[in-house]
């Protein structure tokens, strides 16, 4: 509606990166008076009775939103307003009083202790659990009596698994061995604590498998993961759903519907033979088996056309896996 006042002749089109000066005047916020978006050349006021009732204006102190190119004077006013503004805000923190300050220490102690009451594991207390455990003890001795055999060894009361790194390693780690009746509450902190995160079975397996060890490990993990109840809720299978079956109509008469695939390659024959051909009938499951000495497409193609159309005509449709031997021309 701003150009029909216009007589416009010629429209010229030009490219923004050669439209330098022009960008800037047309980007450049501009110090103005506040002004009526209600005018009468534009016909929006004589919709109203009398005054519109909205006025719009644009306020001289705050830029608008296209003005996007900033000069190093606007630069230097923002950063000036900006430390400014940082220095009453530390002058107001300043003031805050001690009181204040321990109330906010003690809240936050709070709270961190109420996150971390989730994790019951206390490694301090393995060594107590594999005094109890009598699996561990039995290999305690095991130990005891050949310690130079064996892939466990003791160290300071505690029972360690040695475990190479990879399989072409020779070096080994020594892995806590965990008891039984610790099982459950590590796999608590490492999984269900909102520090640790519910990630799935392998990577969880990869995070614990160079720290501990424990008998069917991977089988505790995963059942564990299995009966977590949020990651069951929330947790999206993103394998390829299967798709939908599409079932082969029977067709209304004999050598109508045929089926040809190859089985092989056998042990070769004295007539030098190695593959068959099957041709099965849909409609009354006929097989016809035919050996060949190779399985080329014009191996394929002379067998049906000898063995199959001579005696039993054309088929209105072969059905096939799309192999070479079926495609290739």
């Amino acid at each position: 509606m701003l150009l029909q006042e216009y007589n416009i002749e010629k429209i010229i089109h030009i490219k923004g990166q050669h439209n330098c000066l022009a960008d800037y005047l047309s980007r450049n916020p501009m110090q103005s008076e506040p002004e009526e978006i209600f005018e009468e050349d534009y016909g929006i006021s004589t919709l109203f009775n009398g005054e519109p009732p909205i006025l719009a204006s644009v306020s001289g102190d705050i830029h608008p939103v296209i003005g996007a190119v900033v000069t190093r004077s606007m630069k230097k006013q923002y950063f000036q307003r900006t430390t400014e503004l940082d220095k009453s805000s530390s002058s107001i923190v300043k003031e805050i009083d001690s009181s204040s300050l321990e109330q906010l220490k003690e809240s936050s102690n709070q709270s961190q202790v109420n996150l971390d009451t989730c994790n019951q594991f206390d490694i301090k207390q393995i060594k107590s659990e594999q005094d109890k455990d009598f699996i561990i003890q039995k290999k305690v001795k095991e130990v005891q009596q050949n310690p130079t055999r064996g892939a466990f060894v003791l160290h300071d009361g505690l029972l360690y698994k040695l475990m190479p790194m990879n399989l072409r390693s020779i070096t080994k780690l020594k892995l806590i061995y965990i008891p039984s009746s610790m099982v459950n509450s590590l796999l608590k902190a490492y999984h269900s604590d909102p520090l640790s995160g519910h990630f799935g079975i392998r990577r969880k397996y990869y995070k614990l498998k160079n720290k501990y060890w424990w008998p069917t490990m991977k089988q505790s993990i995963a059942q564990f993961i299995k009966s977590c109840l949020p990651c069951q809720q929330y947790n999206v299978s993103r394998l390829k759903k299967p798709g939908l079956l599409c079932p082969i109509e029977t067709p209304a008469g004999p050598f109508q519907l045929i089926d040809i695939d190859y089985c092989g390659p056998f042990k070769r024959t004295p007539r030098e033979n190695q593959y068959v051909l099957c041709i099965t009938d849909y409609f009354t499951r006929w097989v016809i088996a035919v050996a060949l000495p190779d399985c080329t497409a014009q191996t394929t193609a002379q067998t049906i056309f000898t063995e199959y159309i001579c005696r039993y005509g054309v088929p209105m449709s072969i059905l096939t896996d799309q192999g070479t031997h079926f495609k290739n021309q």
